[in-house]
């Protein structure tokens, strides 16, 4: 950094931060990618007939020229450090060039008629199918990826990465201290037969992946009965429809009001990219549809950048609304009342549903408004019914 700061002091170049700098995409893509790396260069914008362009070494006039060429533009050179213009370089360019590099080694391999043979050693590194991979995981590291997905089709390969939503095997972490048991109906181990096992060896609490059925359902209540602090989840469509989800499976209501002490309901909503968000202005009539008084606010959107893949959202966050029980809804769950009306019981206790909670977030520029309506539209159309 002091270095970069230094050259461009010396050379009456300005020295950039390029994190902090406003990049237009399609500036960058006019320069090839291997160039960029080659030359430790990225382009940044049009300056009315120049193109202005990052460099570590301000000193490479052979650079320049090569990149006056390759544009058949005019260059204005900035200086930015070299750690950040390859961290850029990898996330405008991706790895997509070196990837399909060394596919194209592996194909020829395999077109070789090589027989399959183990490698091992130091030459393991650098066979192509070794590299590949290894630039697929790169990559997906660097774009936060939960899963890679490789679809074989026909005389070609799909490579697809989870960004911000994650197909879950059961046991996914391990965890120290904590005792997991695979689910495995071919081998006999259901839920059912699983958590009756678990409860052989006396634990003090339980998480059951999912309730999925009666059985079940009524050996999690027994254990929740009987001293045990018992986490599991259901599938319904809001907290309210807890109780009525475990009714349908055959559980009676007293037991479900005598076992359950707390109902929590979330959804997953994206993040609006700190990158490229925007404040725009909430009008009385958009505040008046949502049930949120005032004459006016500030909403907040993405506009899309490289950082977000021009979708406006980077990252989750959850949004939660928790029913805690109480007399009063342990009688309407007795009684099998309905959805709203627990839910109108635990809002005097200080509920709110999972679109109250979204709005805040929404007010608080955490996410934005599309976003929230799109996840708690399910739960909004149950209470209504």
């Amino acid at each position: 950094h002091d270095i970069a700061t230094f050259l461009g002091r010396q050379l009456h170049i300005p020295f950039i931060e390029i994190e902090k700098q406003l990049i237009d995409t399609n500036s960058v893509q006019i320069l090839p990618g291997d160039m960029a790396r080659r030359l430790i260069a990225l382009p940044l914008y049009k300056d009315k007939d120049a193109l202005v362009v990052a460099m570590a070494d301000p000193l490479n006039i052979f650079g320049v020229d090569d990149i006056r060429k390759a544009t058949g533009m005019e260059i204005r050179q900035v200086v930015a450090t070299r750690s950040d213009i390859l961290k850029a370089i990898d996330r405008y360019f991706g790895m997509s060039q070196s990837i399909e590099a060394a596919a194209i080694d592996f194909a020829g391999e395999q077109g070789a008629g090589r027989e399959a043979v183990e490698i091992t050693g130091p030459a393991a590194e650098d066979a192509p199918v070794v590299k590949m991979v290894s630039m697929l995981i790169a990559q997906a590291i660097s774009d936060r990826a939960s899963d890679i997905h490789i679809d074989p089709e026909g005389n070609h390969v799909k490579i697809r990465y989870r960004i911000d939503g994650v197909l879950k095997d059961p046991v996914e972490y391990q965890i120290m201290g904590v005792n997991q048991m695979q689910v495995n109906p071919k081998a006999g181990v259901t839920f059912a037969s699983g958590l009756r096992s678990i409860l052989r060896q006396d634990p003090d609490i339980i998480m059951v992946g999912e309730i999925r059925d009666r059985e079940t359902a009524e050996i999690a209540v027994q254990a929740a009965l009987t001293g045990h602090l018992v986490f599991a989840t259901l599938h319904t469509n809001d907290a309210g429809s807890a109780a009525t989800r475990l009714i349908d499976m055959g559980i009676e209501p007293f037991l479900i009001a005598s076992s359950v002490i707390g109902i929590l309901a979330q959804r997953l909503t994206r993040k609006i990219c700190d990158c490229c968000k925007k404040p725009y202005p909430a009008t009385q009539e958009l505040l008046k549809s949502l049930g949120m008084a005032g004459n006016g606010g500030t909403f907040y959107r993405g506009e899309g950048c490289p950082a977000c893949k021009n979708t406006g959202y980077l990252g989750r966050i959850g949004l939660y609304e928790l029913i805690d029980m109480n007399e009063a809804i342990r009688t309407l769950i007795i009684a099998k009342a309905s959805n709203n009306a627990i839910k109108t019981a635990a809002a005097q206790a200080g509920f709110k549903t999972l679109r109250q909670e979204g709005l805040l977030k929404v007010t608080a520029g955490v996410t934005s408004i599309e976003e929230v309506l799109r996840v708690t539209q399910e739960a909004e159309e149950v209470e209504e019914v």
